[in-house]
C-alpha cells in the first residue's frame, strides 16, 4: 500500500531500478563506490546518449541532455512514495505509512552521507 508501481504503466524508471526490475548494466560497478550504503541506495545515470549530448547547444538535444558529464542520480530502495518526494519527507500520516520526523531526518543525513563517500570513491573533488 502507497507504494509506487514497478510495472510497466504507468512507467516510473526510478522505482523500476530501485526494485531491481530493470538494471542499468553501466552502472552495476558504480554501486560499489556507494559503500555501506548499496543495500539502502542507488546511483543511476541518464539515457547514454543524454550523457553524450551533455553539452550540446542544440536546443532539441539540450531537453534531453544530462546536465554534466558525469551527471548521476542518487535515489532510495524504499518504494514507499514519501521516499520519491524530498517535500513530503516526515509529513506524510504514519497511519499511511509515513515516517516520523526523526526518521526522515536521519534518511536526509544517510542521503548526504552516501552522496559525500560516492563522491569520493568516485574521485570527484572533495569540495562539495
Amino acid at each position: 500500500l502507497h507504494h509506487l508501481t514497478t510495472n510497466d504503466v504507468p512507467f516510473n524508471v526510478f522505482a523500476r531500478l530501485a526494485a531491481g526490475r530493470d538494471i542499468q548494466v553501466q552502472m552495476t560497478k558504480e554501486q560499489e563506490k556507494l559503500g555501506k550504503f548499496q543495500s539502502k541506495f542507488l546511483v543511476v545515470a541518464n539515457l547514454p546518449e543524454n550523457d553524450r549530448r551533455w553539452d550540446s547547444e542544440d536546443p532539441e538535444a539540450v531537453r534531453t541532455a544530462s546536465m554534466a558529464k558525469t551527471h548521476r542520480f542518487l535515489t532510495t530502495k524504499k518504494l514507499h512514495w514519501q521516499w520519491f518526494n524530498m517535500l513530503v519527507y516526515g509529513l506524510v500520516p504514519l497511519e499511511l505509512g509515513g515516517a516520523t520526523l526523526a526518521e526522515a531526518i536521519e534518511e536526509v543525513k544517510d542521503m548526504k552521507q552516501a552522496c559525500l563517500l560516492y563522491a569520493k570513491n568516485a574521485g570527484y573533488s572533495q569540495r562539495v
